[in-house]
């Protein structure tokens, strides 16, 4: 049979449309049914875009006797969804960059580092903060639940113990919690999962935050690990109202809320749950939920488990050590989970001996101590000891902020006072941030510049990044486009470059870099709008580095991340 004569009746004019292995009406004959949409086939002066499906017609002994085949035109198609794609692109990179540059504005500005705010001012800031983040929340949603329901997300999968995914969400929703007056509990099994810990996260959490809003004040929802085998089964119960029977399969598609008027007293876009199942069918698991229909329902999905041979997991860098110095031993547990959960290692100290001992024993990175206690001495003793006077020592003090301002050396948090002092104070209640800013701030003053050249289009999110670098000890270099960096990357080499792929020109960028001695090994962090599979994740890589995204990781957070890079780097070199 000449399978291009058949074309010839469909398609007058076609030229040779793709090699006869491939026709769909060879294989149907050959007794599989097959469906292709990705053909070109050129008739006359036009270039249409063909799906071809054909199934194999049989006899009564069950062998083929012909074929049935179906030719559509899928061009008009085609090209809807490559506006969609295209839209998707703009959506990504044009609202979410300025979202970025908005919410990093607004974090600086409810700092206090641009000047005092007034009550009412704090409390308008704090409004604008609360509907950027939820902004920025529906477009993740809309751009997560195309891209993972047209398969381009891909998963960055690792060993990660099921109780930490689960104390990670929870930390991440207390705040919402408390809000609400909800209490959460957990209880899990020890069990170790196969899976991308950020992916996981993000269906923890979509599940705790409908939970958390449909629960009663004064009630409290639960969250659960159990094996079943060779599965892990994660569980959340809410006390909530319950959902009908008929809505327990619907809940999962777009948009769908048990109730219409859920969105406008809840909040939500009724996409969190399409996106949960989503992620959950990409591990290989399944999601659904249960409820009697009256009062409370409960949510369980399930991923794989790993046993212990099943792979081989680097482990990750040393994280720097802060030597906690408080005699409060609910102090003590306050900030020693703030540093713990930005990436800091915590040695825990309560009288000033202690802290001697540990300080020269340990070689901590920095010291946070407590100085209004009866071990006044300390700072002076540390720094008088040739063991441990090049280690930063930062103030945890009692006085107010306008106490503070009386000190005899320099009163503005985080800046280096007098010799033989403190590298920095805090005032108490101490902020998350503030106290943050003023460790990363510490592991920068040992005397050597350490250069960022920020590599972004947007002026008002670089200007953002500037001041956040500069707040601690850093020294910014902006360069708006490719071309301005090369000229900078030619006059002198950066200690780390964060990079806004912009126009995808970036990928070019770190070709050359690449290319040259003197900067192939440069830390890289890569904070863009964009998704990166692993293909663009392996030509982005020139030294050690990171990829963020805009749209999940606040300029602040960047900057603490560019931070804790330098030191890891500056400690191995």
């Amino acid at each position: 049979v000449d399978y291009r004569s058949i074309f010839s009746v469909f398609w007058p004019g076609t030229e040779d449309p793709f090699p006869e292995e491939r026709l769909p009406m060879m294989r149907a004959l050959q007794g599989e049914a097959t469906t292709m949409s990705d053909l070109e086939v050129r008739v006359r002066d036009r270039l249409l875009e063909v799906g071809v499906s054909a199934a194999p017609v049989r006899d009564a002994d069950n062998r083929v006797v012909y074929s049935i085949a179906t030719f559509t035109d899928i061009s008009a198609r085609r090209s809807v969804e490559r506006m969609k794609d295209e839209f998707l692109s703009m959506v990504s990179h044009e609202l979410r960059t300025p979202l970025t540059s908005i919410r990093g504005a607004l974090g600086l500005l409810s700092s206090g580092k641009l000047g005092e705010l007034s009550g009412k001012g704090l409390r308008m800031v704090e409004i604008a903060v609360n509907d950027t983040d939820r902004l920025v929340r529906l477009i993740n949603d809309i751009l997560d639940i195309e891209r993972m329901e047209s398969g381009r997300i891909s998963l960055e999968r690792s060993q990660v113990a099921a109780d930490q995914l689960v104390q990670r969400a929870v930390e991440a929703i207390m705040p919402l919690a408390e809000r609400a007056g909800v209490k959460l509990t957990t209880a899990t099994q020890p069990v170790t999962v196969w899976a991308d810990p950020d992916r996981i996260l993000q269906t923890l959490t979509n599940l705790l935050g409908n939970a958390i809003k449909f629960t009663p004040a004064g009630a409290g929802v639960q969250v659960t690990v159990e094996v079943n085998g060779s599965e892990a089964v994660f569980s959340v119960h809410d006390q909530g109202r319950g959902i009908p029977g008929d809505k327990l399969q619907s809940i999962f598609e777009r948009f769908q809320q048990v109730d219409a008027s859920d969105a406008r007293q809840k909040g939500g876009a009724g996409l969190g749950l399409a996106i949960s199942r989503s992620i959950v069918l990409q591990h290989s698991g399944h999601i659904w939920a249960e409820s009697d229909g009256k009062t409370g329902s409960t949510f369980r999905f399930t991923l794989p488990v790993l046993h212990a041979d099943a792979v081989t997991i680097d482990l990750p860098a040393r994280a720097p050590v802060v030597l906690l110095g408080e005699a409060s031993a609910t102090a003590r547990e306050v900030l020693q989970s703030i540093l713990q959960e930005n990436g800091y290692s915590v040695l825990i100290a309560d009288t000033g001996l202690q802290v001697l001992e540990l300080a020269k024993s340990m070689g901590p990175s920095v010291i946070l101590l407590d100085l209004q206690k009866p071990d006044l001495e300390t700072s002076r003793w540390l720094h008088e000891d040739e063991a441990t006077r090049n280690i930063p020592v930062v103030d945890l003090s009692e006085l107010s902020s306008a106490e503070s301002a009386d000190r005899p050396s320099s009163g503005e948090p985080g800046k280096p006072l007098d010799p033989g002092s403190a590298s920095g104070w805090l005032s108490r209640p101490v902020d998350p941030g503030a106290l943050i800013e003023s460790v990363d701030r510490a592991l920068s003053s040992n005397g050597k510049m350490q250069r960022v050249l920020i590599i972004e289009d947007d002026v008002p999110l670089a200007n953002v990044l500037r001041e956040l670098f500069e707040a601690r000890n850093l020294h910014p270099m902006v360069a708006f486009n490719t071309e301005d960096a090369v000229r900078a990357l030619e006059k002198v080499t950066p200690n780390v470059i964060v990079l806004d792929l912009g126009d995808r020109t970036g990928f070019e960028l770190v070709d050359m870099l690449r290319g040259k001695e003197h900067t192939r090994s440069i830390p890289l962090v890569v904070y863009t709008s964009s998704e990166l599979d692993a293909g663009a994740r392996g030509r982005l890589r020139l030294g050690p580095g990171e990829f963020l995204q805009k749209s999940r990781v606040h300029p602040e957070e960047v900057a603490h991340r560019v931070a804790l890079l330098l030191h890891r780097v500056t400690g191995e070199s």
